[in-house]
């Protein structure tokens, strides 16, 4: 360790005999000689031809290789945040921005003319997350809104459905994460899907030892696989902290609209509709396959009658309610209850 080294400093040796050969002491020489390149310095190894000793240290030296290009690899696709490395100088006034205490109402008084900082419009429960705050960090303006349909609504076309790890494995499970984005898809041309981890643990949602190259129902892998499959117009961002998330999202606004929040607030609601309804037709119709409370209005609005709902064919199902909800609700009207376990 340290004391290897500074021994080496102090005695400043011309010549090392090493009788137990040791990896770590070979490393330290290798880093004197390497600071004192005028030295002289010799190095011997005191061991028997193909005994036991000589294939520890050849060992020694295959995992430390092995170690080194793990490394390597692993750096090689590491996703480094954008303030690092020097990619990106720090903006002077950051510090003032992160230190300021807006409970002393800093902030608030703009001059005239000032340019309008960017809107994000965010869904009343996500202010129980961290993300708000790091979103008001990073100079954006949060307007505080209940929303059907996603959590963040960033520009008119961009939506975000936030994600921590064990909520994206649990909605992969039960699949509330298929219906959620199969509603962003109805409403907004560029759905995003957002996977947020814990900054405690490590950037990675499935370990390289756990991957398989076979689609597996139960792996949450191959659950994420298929519902990229199924959506291939929704994008996935991996943040490692609210901070990188909130950088993204200046990025994606630099140059776009502002969202306007009564549009993003009545996306998924179709109107007061519950003083013009028939109470026992809309229950059967929420008891229906396919049918689910995000969708229950944007259904009452577009058809008529129960009847004709059930005469729809399975294109025009599809587009009202989706793939798979319109498959569902398609297969359920073409059972004949007669049919022997056809309601079973």
């Amino acid at each position: 360790g340290d004391d290897d080294a500074r021994g080496l400093e102090e005695l400043r040796p011309k010549f090392i005999v090493m009788y137990d050969v040791d990896v770590g002491f070979v490393r330290r020489v290798e880093v004197f000689k390497a600071a004192n390149p005028d030295h002289s310095l010799k190095v011997f190894f005191m061991v028997y031809d193909n005994s036991v000793e000589e294939q520890r240290y050849l060992s020694q030296i295959r995992k430390e290789k092995a170690a080194f290009e793990k490394l390597i690899r692993e750096k090689s696709v590491m996703a480094i945040p954008i303030d690092q490395d020097g990619r990106i100088a720090q903006d002077p006034d950051e510090a003032f921005w992160r230190s300021l205490d807006t409970r002393l109402a800093g902030g608030q008084a703009h001059a005239p003319g000032a340019p309008k900082t960017p809107t994000v419009i965010v869904d009343v429960r996500e202010f129980r997350s961290s993300l708000p705050s790091a979103l008001h960090a990073a100079h954006l303006t949060l307007t505080p809104a209940t929303l059907e349909v996603g959590d963040y609504v960033i520009t008119p076309r961009i939506a975000v459905e936030r994600k921590s790890v064990p909520d994206l494995i649990s909605s992969l499970k039960s699949g509330r994460l298929f219906t959620q984005m199969e509603a962003m898809l109805r409403h907004y041309p560029v759905p995003v899907l957002l996977v947020e981890f814990d900054q405690a643990r490590a950037f990675g949602l499935i370990a390289p030892a756990d991957l398989s190259a076979e689609i597996r129902g139960g792996d949450v892998g191959s659950r994420l696989v298929l519902l990229v499959l199924a959506f291939p117009g929704m994008r996935i961002m991996w943040s490692v902290s609210p901070r990188a998330t909130a950088e993204m999202f200046s990025d994606l606004k630099e140059g776009a609209p502002e969202p306007a929040v009564d549009v993003a607030v009545g996306v998924g609601v179709e109107g007061d509709l519950d003083g013009n309804l028939n109470v026992t037709p809309c229950d059967m119709l929420r008891s229906l396959p396919g049918i689910t409370s995000k969708n229950c209005r944007h259904v009452m609005s577009q058809v008529n009658s129960l009847r004709e709902l059930a005469e729809m064919d399975l294109a025009g199902l599809q587009a009202l309610l989706g793939q798979e909800g319109g498959r569902k609700l398609h297969e359920f009207f073409a059972t004949d209850p007669r049919e022997s376990g056809a309601l079973g």
